[in-house]
């Protein structure tokens, strides 16, 4: 049998006097030389307490749970926060920008009111009511990806989708508006619910449908045949620059 490990010998120095120091029931002892520098030395008897959170281990509470567990846990508790905010931050950001296409919008409304010709006034219109159309039609769409629809809902970003809809709408308007598909090529938003990294049951074909859907219910009354084929020309220009995110 090995002997009991004995602690090590502690002197304290001071001046031309030396005094030794033992350990008395694992209190740690002071030692302190000739320059007044202070060391203080714990001894249990026992191997060290393994990196973990040193004030639970001097107040008696270290355990492999709480103080010198596993913290994988809190790792990804932090991540996951740090995920969140970051989303917060984008999703900011994104309302901004949405304040400032729509004061675009208003404006060119304004210059519109009195150069356009009926049917373009009937299209713009209808794309201006962009909220209702993207909630309405959005949700339709929805009903054929149960899966998806169920799984965002639990994640709290069903109107996630709704929004990005809106915002497609708001790029239709501009470009169509002004007659210039530029405001097409980069979308801004990317359609996060074809996105496999974002959604287990993510889908290219949500995207495809909603904009189908959207084409069918143009307006026709009043509308010119040709107008309403240059304003499905601008869904399909959109669709095929949001098919670069897929």
């Amino acid at each position: 049998m090995q002997d009991e490990q004995q602690p090590p010998e502690t002197w304290n120095v001071s001046d031309s006097e030396v005094e030794k120091n033992s350990f008395d029931r694992n209190n740690a002892p002071i030692i302190k030389d000739a320059s007044g520098s202070i060391t203080i030395n714990y001894y249990t008897g026992q191997k060290a307490f393994p990196a973990c959170d040193l004030d639970a281990v001097k107040d008696g509470n270290a355990s492999n749970s709480v103080a010198c567990g596993d913290k994988s846990n809190d790792n990804k508790v932090i991540q996951n926060r740090k995920k969140l905010n970051d989303l917060r931050t984008q999703k900011r950001d994104l309302e901004i920008k949405l304040e400032r296409v729509e004061s675009e919008i208003n404006r060119i409304k304004l210059a519109l009111k009195n150069e356009t010709n009926p049917s373009l006034t009937s299209l713009l219109h209808w794309l201006s009511g962009r909220k209702h159309l993207s909630e309405k039609y959005g949700n339709i769409v929805l009903r054929g990806f149960q899966n998806l629809k169920q799984e965002a809902e639990a994640e709290g970003n069903l109107d996630d989708f709704y929004f990005q809809i809106e915002h497609y709408l708001e790029l239709i308007y501009l470009s169509f508006s002004k007659d210039k598909k530029l405001f097409l090529q980069e979308p801004g938003i990317p359609p996060t619910f074809a996105d496999f990294y974002t959604y287990e049951h993510a889908s290219q074909e949500i995207y495809k449908e909603v904009f189908r859907v959207l084409k069918e219910n143009i307006p026709q009354d009043n509308v010119e045949h040709s107008l309403r084929n240059k304003l499905e020309d601008h869904f399909d220009e959109l669709l095929k620059r949001l098919q670069a995110y897929f």
